[in-house]
């Protein structure tokens, strides 16, 4: 039950990481600069955190590296792909198609380590795709994105699949989520900063007053949701917490409905669209 109760508070915070970031992007930034501060807080939350509350054993270890290599994938990469389709397409619709985390990496797991392939889950991958299908064909004058931008958050997906299920490897064997968390972010804050130093026009840091709040709260907010969704891995029951972990779309929508409604459009299709993901996820982790 805790697992459960971990993941679905981390919904909550990773839906105020994104409505900050789209309300720091309103700012006349970038998602690259947002991808910069929000990923920089993370580290500096989560190291402060793992000194307080976990020893530095993970430090001495050669799963140290493997943390560090996928921070560089998630949260980075993924977090960056995530962050330019919550530009064009809204905080809602990018942490909807999100939702597709789990099917994903289900098929990793399968492809990887073998686990066998199960009815539930060609129920769940339906219900997935037609989740999809709804926010593709999606109507609405006032809305202005197109369908190629669809794919960066179902890329950050991708990456994350791939992260949970080398994550838990590394977390069985070491039990210190905190620490792994900090170096993950560590790594790809370090990417990033390193990136922004380059003269491309892609990776140049757009900031003002206004713009670096939003985005720093986006990453403190996020940090708590990567801390309690590490926790949530750490105790070795992710499968159960996973519908809770991946509703993020459907807090993402109520809070927009709420705090969002001069910078994101909110249609019925979106409602939908997050309820039958949502019911494919469950499907997929039933046990």
């Amino acid at each position: 039950m805790l697992p459960v109760l971990l993941a679905f508070a981390s919904t909550f915070f990773f839906a105020g990481q994104s409505l900050c970031g789209k309300q720091g992007l309103a700012e006349e930034s970038t998602p690259f600069t947002c991808t910069v501060v929000n990923i920089s807080a993370n580290a500096v939350f989560l190291w402060i955190a793992a000194l307080l509350w976990e020893s530095p054993e993970l430090l001495r270890t050669s799963y140290v590296w493997l943390f560090a290599g996928l921070g560089i994938l998630v949260p980075g990469l993924a977090r960056h792909l995530f962050f330019i389709g919550m530009h064009h397409l809204g905080p809602s619709r990018a942490s909807v198609l999100g939702g597709v985390t789990p099917l994903l990496s289900s098929f990793a797991a399968i492809v990887f380590f073998g686990e066998p392939f199960r009815l539930q889950t060609s129920l769940g991958t339906i219900a997935i795709v037609v989740g999809i299908i709804l926010i593709s064909f999606e109507r609405d004058a006032r809305l202005t994105f197109e369908k190629r931008h669809l794919l960066f958050p179902l890329g950050s997906a991708a990456l994350w699949a791939v992260r949970d299920n080398f994550a838990r490897l590394g977390l069985k064997a070491t039990q210190s989520p905190l620490t792994a968390a900090a170096v993950s972010v560590s790594s790809a804050a370090l990417l990033f900063l390193a990136l922004s130093l380059c003269s491309s026009p892609s990776t140049r840091i757009a900031l003002n007053r206004r713009s670096f709040g939003y985005f720093a709260l986006s990453g403190w907010f996020g940090a708590l949701a990567y801390m309690l969704t590490y926790f949530a891995f750490s105790l070795g029951n992710v499968i159960r917490a996973g519908p809770a972990i991946y509703s993020t779309g459907l807090a993402t929508i109520l809070l927009s409905l709420l705090f969002l409604r001069k910078l994101e459009i909110i249609t019925p299709r979106v409602l939908a669209a997050g309820l039958v993901i949502l019911a494919g996820v469950a499907l997929i982790s039933l046990d």
